[in-house]
Formats: C-alpha cells, structure tokens, sequence
C-alpha cells in the first residue's frame, strides 16, 4: 500500500492504493483536489462521485484529509475504508472496455439496482441488457443467455452492483456501457457486445 498526498488550500489531502495503482491514484488525487476552487471548497465530510463510486473526505487527528471509498468487504452502503484499490481497480476495467468498444460511458453507481433472473448468477451462460438508468436502478438486467427467459417477477430478485464483486465481479467491466447494450459471458470470459443498433463491438472465439 502506498500514500500519495496534495496540498490544497486549507491544508493536504491524501489517498491511499497498492503500489500497483499509483498512476491511477494520482489522477484521482488531483481530480479530487482540483475541485477544491469550486464551491465551498473541500472539507471532512465531502463526498465525490468518480463512476462507479462514491469517495468521502475524512480528517484525521492531525487535520488531513483523507480519501476513503466504501467499505466494499463489509458494509459499502454505511461504512468507509481508508483506501481506493477497488474503486480504482473497477475504474480501469470499465475504461478500458470502454476504449476497446469505441463507446463513451454511463456510469452505474455501486448501490444503484441491478434486475437479475434468479440463479442466473451461478451458471455460465448469462448476459446482461441496459434499459434507460433511473435514480437508484443502474438500468441493468442479468439473466440466462443458454436457458428459460424469467417468466415472471417471481423469477427476478433485485441486488446492488456492488454485490457483484463477490458474485461475478468479471460483470462489473461491462456497467459502464450504454443504454440498449448488450454483453454475453461464459464463465469470466466476456464473450460478445452489441451496441443500441444490434452492431457487434466485441466478439471471442
């Protein structure tokens, strides 16, 4: 773990990350820090949105500022932790996808709603479709790509997007993509992408 800071006007502002993330810590660093000459300024307390989630400001003993994402391993809707790893870890993947598929994003925000066909989640063969987001729904809908389509609201449960870092976290890469977009999977593998006008942007063997 590393820790990078930045002075800004009433004092320092620091961000921890593995020493992996660096570059991407330090562009979230001054980001942040950038947004200090707006409004009234950065404080403890100060929440940011960045994609997918959501960073808090938080002062420590001695008066920094310290960026904090969710608690993505215990309780990410209440509680935060004093690094970014995750956070900056699904940013690159949805980035990069985003690069790849020559698209501009739409973020969905880790407690936002994703629809899911029951027990999808534990087989091979999903894929996912985005309709118009919401606020609180990601606009996202999961389901079996090999088997029966959900029959019914019987059939669909609803989880949070951040529940997919334990469920597929492999999915999380694709949340960004826009409205009418559609992923296939098998397994971790990422298997297809179709844009709003049914035009392939990704495809395996």
């Amino acid at each position: 773990m590393i820790t990078l800071q930045k002075s800004i006007a009433h004092g320092l502002l620091t961000l921890a990350c593995h020493g992996d993330l660096d570059h991407q810590g330090q562009w979230l660093l001054d980001l942040i820090a950038s947004r200090d000459h707006a409004g009234p300024g950065l404080a403890s307390g100060t929440t940011v949105q960045v994609g997918w989630s959501v960073l808090t400001l938080a002062a420590t003993a001695n008066g920094v500022l310290e960026v904090r994402e969710p608690a993505f391993d215990t309780d990410p809707l209440t509680l935060t932790r004093a690094e970014v790893s995750t956070t900056l870890r699904i940013l690159a993947a949805q980035t990069d996808l985003l690069r790849r598929v020559g698209s501009e994003g739409l973020a969905a925000r880790f407690d936002d709603k994703v629809v899911v066909q029951k027990g999808c989640l534990a087989e091979p063969g999903i894929y996912a479709q985005r309709s118009e987001p919401t606020p609180g729904d990601s606009g996202w809908y999961v389901g079996l790509a090999d088997g029966p389509a959900a029959a019914g609201a019987e059939d669909l449960e609803a989880i949070r997007l951040h529940q997919l870092l334990v469920l597929r976290p492999h999915l999380l890469a694709a949340m960004a993509l826009p409205v009418d977009w559609i992923c296939v999977w098998r397994g971790d593998e990422l298997r297809g992408i179709a844009d709003d006008r049914n035009q392939e942007r990704w495809a395996t063997a």
